[in-house]
C-alpha cells in the first residue's frame, strides 16, 4: 500500500534501504516487532496534512533539498546557500512529524498564555486610544477569549500545520545554518539508522548555545553532526560516535525505526527501557 502523506520523505528513506534494493526494515519501538517494506509504504499516513501543506512540503521544502541531499551522500562539498536550504529541510522535518504535533500540543498552554497577554495589551491600548468605543472593544475581547478557550481545550491541528511553514521559524533556520557542520562517514556496512523523528538536539540546550549539538542521519553511511566547534566537513566516524548517533535517533523515535538490514543489535537498541545520551567529541 502506498501512503499519500509522508512525514518522513520517501527520497530521504531511500538512503536507508538495503543495498541495491528498494527494501527497508521497519522496527516497532518497544514491541520487538519488525517487517520489511519499501519507502513508499512507511514513514507516513493518509490525510496527515492538508493539501496546501502537502504542496508546500513537496515543492518548497523537499524538492530544493533533494539535490543537496544527493551531493552530501556523494561526499561533495556544499555551498553556504545550499547549507541554508538544507537547514530548512532539517528543521521542517522536526516540525512535520507526529512528534512535532505532540510537542505543539504540549506547548499550547504557554502559547495560550502569550496570546492572552498580547490580547490584554492590545485591548488596553485600544481603550486608551478610543475611549468612546469601550463597549465594542469589550465585545471583541469576549469573542477572542472564547476562541482562546476553545484553542486551549483542544489545540487545532491546522494551527500546527501553519507553523510547519519555514517562514514561521527564520531565526532557528539561520542558527542551524551558522553552526559548524561535520558529516560522519562509515562505508564498511550500513552503520546508521533513522526513525520517524530523526532530528535530535538536547531540548534543554536548543541549538543556539555554545554546547549545543544536533545530529541527523543522512543515509546508512553518513550522519550530520552540527556543533559550534570547528571540524572538518567529512570525517570518518568512530565506533563511539556511530553508537551515540544511533542512540539519539532511537531515543527520539515515536514508534518506527528504519534500517537497511535485519540485525539483532537494532532490535536490542529499539527495545531499551532508557537511553544514556552523551555529548560527542
Amino acid at each position: 500500500m502506498q501512503i499519500n502523506d509522508h512525514y518522513v520523505p520517501r527520497y530521504y528513506l531511500e538512503g536507508f534501504t538495503r543495498p541495491n534494493t528498494k527494501e527497508i526494515w521497519t522496527y516497532i519501538k518497544g514491541e520487538k516487532r519488525k517487517f520489511i517494506s519499501q519507502p513508499k509504504s512507511v514513514g507516513g499516513e493518509n490525510n496527515f496534512y492538508s493539501r496546501e501543506v502537502d504542496r508546500l512540503l513537496t515543492h518548497q521544502v523537499e524538492a530544493p533539498a533533494h539535490k543537496i541531499l544527493k551531493k552530501i551522500r556523494d561526499r561533495v562539498e556544499i555551498s553556504q546557500e545550499e547549507k541554508n536550504v538544507f537547514s530548512i529541510y532539517i528543521l521542517v522535518m522536526s516540525k512535520r512529524v507526529p512528534n512535532g504535533l505532540r510537542r505543539f500540543k504540549e506547548m499550547a498552554p504557554q502559547v495560550l498564555e502569550n496570546l492572552r497577554a498580547d490580547l490584554s495589551a492590545e485591548y488596553e491600548k485600544f481603550i486608551a486610544d478610543n475611549p468612546d468605543r469601550i463597549q465594542a472593544a469589550k465585545k471583541r475581547r469576549l469573542e477572542a477569549e472564547e476562541m482562546l478557550a476553545v484553542f486551549g481545550a483542544n489545540p487545532h491541528k491546522d494551527i500546527w500545520q501553519e507553523l510547519i511553514d519555514p517562514d514561521k521559524t527564520p531565526r532557528s533556520i539561520q542558527t542551524l545554518s551558522n553552526m559548524e557542520w561535520c558529516f560522519l562517514i562509515h562505508d564498511r556496512e550500513p552503520a546508521f539508522l533513522t526513525c520517524d523523528d530523526p532530528v535530535f538536539f538536547f531540548s534543554e540546550l536548543g541549538i543556539g548555545q555554545p554546547r549545543s549539538e544536533l545530529t541527523f542521519p543522512i543515509s546508512s553511511n553518513i550522519a550530520l553532526f552540527a556543533t559550534w566547534k570547528p571540524r572538518g566537513l567529512y570525517q570518518q566516524a568512530n565506533k563511539a560516535n556511530i553508537e551515540e548517533v544511533n542512540r539519539r535517533t532511537v531515543s527520539n523515535a515515536t514508534k518506527y525505526i528504519f534500517h537497511a538490514l535485519d540485525e539483532e543489535w537494532v532490535m536490542r537498541l529499539t527495545n531499551r527501557n532508557r537511553y544514556e545520551l552523551r555529548q560527542m567529541r
